[in-house]
């Protein structure tokens, strides 16, 4: 038996050609010969149905998107049902698939196929979530993050991509180092909590050290390596990695709801109410220099008009709201 296909004539059906059809990526050709394949006899169904169970099974732990109002409660729920199934789909399943397939289906092709399938979680200003990768790592993000990770991480490393801010509580494990791509820098870790903003756009980018230790390295200079120990951050400035002694936990106050303004410029302060309060901010004058506030904190949950009445007192500048829009006009 050829190996790599599940059936031997022309039309050469495989699992490759499978995932694809699972994806909705496959093309009328490949849908035809699938089709086809599965009217040839009912090993062939019982075959597709098998792999469709492990397929979706993995999916129960990757959701796409995140949608405005949805959060993300149900994860640990999920990540236990998601168990559930692969149990539920049983040996006698996956051995039916190995006789058809003739090689070892979940340790190399499942595997190899769901590992470069990245999903997106898409979080919408104005909101965050918390979610389990299938490692027990805890991610929290913050609004207007994305979030791109594998359906299921590669033999060698955990690996996700990040834009935007997000908390992370990793999983330790010695011989799969956990590793954090942005625009910046790579960040890579065995176990430990660390807080991340890589805002691309804006082109700032820093990394707060809870605890453990993390190392860094420069995508603008490659040979710039950083080594992190707890209460540590590392900024990018002028194209450099800068580290400062710091207490980082004042760059995770977002997860608790809070909003910590200290020490932020004009262009800072008026970039992450945006972020925080999913609006947009019109500047219709010269941008302040220097600090707004020296030391200042606003509770999210009190809302942007409520914001803007604390920082409106202790600043030189006018506000005005365009309610039908929600658009905030700096004067």
């Amino acid at each position: 038996m050829n190996g790599k296909n599940i059936h031997k004539d022309k039309k050469l059906v495989d699992l490759d050609m499978l995932f694809k059809s699972f994806n909705n990526a496959a093309s009328e050709k490949e849908e035809s010969a699938i089709d086809n394949w599965l009217h040839e006899n009912e090993d062939n169904k019982e075959t597709y149905v098998n792999a469709r169970d492990i397929h979706e099974a993995f999916l129960m732990d990757a959701p796409i998107e995140l949608l405005d109002g949805r959060e993300a409660k149900s994860a640990e729920k999920r990540r236990k049902f998601r168990r559930i199934v692969l149990h539920g789909i049983g040996y006698a399943a996956v051995l039916a698939i190995f006789c058809v397939v003739g090689y070892n289906l979940i340790n190399n092709r499942v595997e190899n196929s769901l590992a470069t399938t990245m999903n997106t979680i898409i979080v919408p200003a104005g909101k965050s979530m918390d979610y389990v990768l299938a490692d027990g790592t805890l991610i929290k993000l913050n609004s207007g993050a994305r979030l791109q990770y594998p359906m299921v991480f590669a033999k060698d490393r955990r690996e996700v991509r990040l834009e935007g801010e997000a908390y992370f509580d990793v999983a330790h494990n010695d011989r799969h180092p956990f590793v954090v791509r942005t625009f910046a820098s790579d960040i890579t870790v065995l176990g430990t909590e660390f807080n991340v903003n890589a805002d691309k756009d804006a082109g700032m980018f820093s990394a707060a050290l809870i605890e453990g230790s993390i190392s860094l390295s420069n995508h603008q200079n490659p040979g710039e390596q950083i080594v992190m120990h707890p209460n540590e951050k590392v900024s990018l400035e002028r194209g450099h990695l800068i580290l400062k002694e710091y207490e980082a936990t004042k760059d995770i106050l977002w997860t608790e709801g809070i909003l910590d303004i200290s020490g932020l410029d004009f262009s800072e302060l008026m970039r992450k109410l945006e972020m925080a309060f999913g609006v947009r901010i019109v500047v219709e004058r010269d941008m302040p220099s220097g600090q707004v506030f020296a030391n200042a904190k606003l509770r999210i949950s009190d809302g942007v008009d409520k914001a803007f009445e604390v920082i409106g007192n202790g600043a030189d500048f006018t506000y005005h709201k365009d309610y039908n829009t929600g658009t905030i006009f700096i004067r």
